[in-house]
């Protein structure tokens, strides 16, 4: 924006460049689903956090674990398995999230996964009313480090709007350094989350219940 109010003219960047590995249990991970979450946000004159730009990519690994970005926009982007239900395109759970800094023309290196072990379980709603489809069902882990990011700042809270500004990207700096596992259940309501490392963790449960004449869900 600098260059573009001095000389009225903008140099584009070169695209950035993400190559990982993703491995589960021990094993390389063929075939799995990754993907590229990069967003960039501003403030506007009143405070205001706004989405200015979003980049989600996805690519799939190779039989030895390997995938890769050729196009990422440089900037702050996390980096995911997907996990997706097999019958519901828009049901799916996000895990081993890993936030990484690509630069223009450059290469990042990442890994997903290689230092845990599998948590299985069930869940059970003995209180819950109707049929539940269960491969519809996320539960999630999110590791607990004594570092969570806390209520997100309100501008009422702040004399100026710089301030608030700093509080907000101190929160979401916060955020984006927490780790996520996630997993869907099975048709009858287990589930097994893979490569977990060690630690305290948090845990969810997602349920959604379909509405008659409805395009949305209730989340339990």
């Amino acid at each position: 924006l600098a260059d573009l109010a001095t000389n009225g003219s903008a140099t584009l960047q070169p695209w950035g460049r993400v190559e990982g590995k993703l491995v589960l249990d021990s094993q390389p991970a063929a075939n799995a689903r990754v993907v590229a979450d990069n967003q960039t946000a501003r403030y506007d004159d009143a405070g205001r956090r706004f989405s200015f730009l979003s980049c989600r990519l996805e690519a799939k690994t190779d039989s030895a674990g390997r995938f890769t970005f050729d196009k990422v926009p440089p900037g702050q982007c996390r980096i995911a398995r997907l996990v997706a239900a097999v019958r519901e395109a828009s049901v799916f759970a996000n895990s081993h999230e890993t936030s990484v800094v690509v630069n223009a023309g450059a290469a990042t290196q990442v890994t997903l996964g290689g230092g845990g072990r599998p948590i299985t379980g069930t869940v059970v709603l003995p209180d819950a009313t109707g049929s539940i489809d269960w491969e519809t069902v996320s539960v999630a882990l999110r590791l607990k480090t004594g570092l969570e990011p806390g209520p997100r700042p309100k501008r009422g809270d702040y004399s100026s709007i710089e301030a608030y500004i700093a509080a907000s990207e101190r929160f979401f700096e916060a955020s984006r350094s927490q780790q996520y596992y996630g997993a869907l259940c099975d048709s009858h309501g287990s589930f097994r989350l893979q490569d977990i490392p060690s630690g305290t963790y948090e845990l969810a449960i997602n349920v959604r219940r379909s509405n008659a004449n409805s395009v949305s869900t209730d989340r339990w």
